[in-house]
C-alpha cells in the first residue's frame, strides 16, 4: 500500500509537470511577481538550548526577472523561533526580517528548480509567556534553493528551504560558548507575475514611426501620379501627330 502511494504521488507530479510546461514556456525576462508565503523554522543554537521545534513563519515578496534564469528577490516577514533553555524555561525569539537575494533557475519550463543566496536583516526579541524583552538588531547571510511549478502563465506555486547564518548569537537568548546561531526557513506559497508574457527566444518588433509611413505613403502617391501624367501625355502625342498629317 505504501508502494502504491508512492508511485501515484511520482506519477501524479510528472503529469503536473508536463501539463504545466506548456504553460510556463514563456519567456520571464523583465517580468515582475508578487508572492505570499506560509511555512516554517527551526532554531539552531548553542548546546545549551534545546531547539527540536518548529515555529510559524509568513512572509510576503517581490521579484524581478533579470534573465530566462537569474531572478532577484526581496522579501520581508515574521518568524517564530520556540526553543527551551538550560533552566528548561520555554522561550519563543520573535522576530521581523527583510532579504534580498538572488536565484538561479537550473531547468526551464514548468517546472524550474532553483538556488539562491543572499543576505538580510532582522529586528528581534525573546519571550517567555507574558514577559518579553526589548527589541535587538542583527544581520543573516543565507543560501538555499528550491522549485517553482507553474499553474498558469500568471500563477505559480514556490517551494523553498533556505538556513540563515546570522552575524550574533542572540537568538538562544545569549547563551555563552558557542557558535554564531542559524535557523532552517521552509516556505510555500503562490507567486503572481505581473504583466503580458513573452514567447522566449524572439525578438520584439519595433514599431514604425506614424511619420514614416505617411511620408512614404505620400512618396508613393506622388510617384504613381506622375506616372499616369506620363501615360496620358504619351497618348496625347500621336493624337497631336495624326491632326498634323490631315492637315497637310
Amino acid at each position: 500500500s505504501t508502494m502504491r502511494n508512492k508511485t501515484l504521488w511520482i506519477v501524479t507530479f510528472a503529469i503536473m509537470s508536463m501539463v504545466c510546461t506548456e504553460a510556463q514556456a514563456q519567456g520571464m525576462k523583465g517580468r515582475w511577481g508578487i508572492g505570499l508565503g506560509v511555512g516554517a523554522q527551526k532554531l539552531f543554537g548553542d548546546t545549551g538550548a534545546k531547539t527540536d521545534k518548529f515555529g510559524f513563519g509568513v512572509d510576503g515578496s517581490l521579484n524581478y526577472h533579470l534573465s530566462r534564469r537569474l531572478g532577484l528577490t526581496l522579501t520581508a516577514g515574521y518568524d517564530q523561533l520556540p526553543f527551551t533553555n538550560a533552566g528548561q524555561i520555554d522561550f519563543i525569539t520573535k522576530l521581523f526580517f527583510g532579504d534580498l537575494k538572488l536565484d538561479f533557475e537550473l531547468l526551464q519550463g514548468g517546472f524550474r528548480p532553483y538556488i539562491s543566496v543572499g543576505a538580510g536583516v532582522f529586528t528581534f526579541k525573546l519571550t517567555s509567556g507574558s514577559a518579553q524583552s526589548e527589541y535587538f538588531n542583527d544581520g543573516a547571510f543565507l543560501g538555499g534553493g528550491g522549485f517553482r511549478l507553474a499553474l498558469s502563465p500568471k500563477a505559480r506555486i514556490d517551494l523553498s528551504a533556505n538556513y540563515k547564518h546570522t552575524t550574533g548569537d542572540g537568538l538562544d537568548g545569549f547563551l555563552p560558548g558557542g557558535a554564531n546561531d542559524g535557523f532552517l526557513t521552509v516556505r510555500g506559497g503562490l507567486t503572481l507575475l505581473l504583466g503580458n508574457p513573452n514567447a522566449e527566444g524572439t525578438v520584439a518588433m519595433e514599431e514604425v514611426p506614424v511619420e514614416t509611413v505617411e511620408s512614404s505613403e505620400s512618396g508613393e502617391v506622388d510617384d504613381l501620379r506622375s506616372r499616369l501624367d506620363e501615360m496620358e501625355g504619351g497618348q496625347e502625342k500621336p493624337a497631336q501627330d495624326m491632326e498634323q498629317y490631315v492637315k497637310m
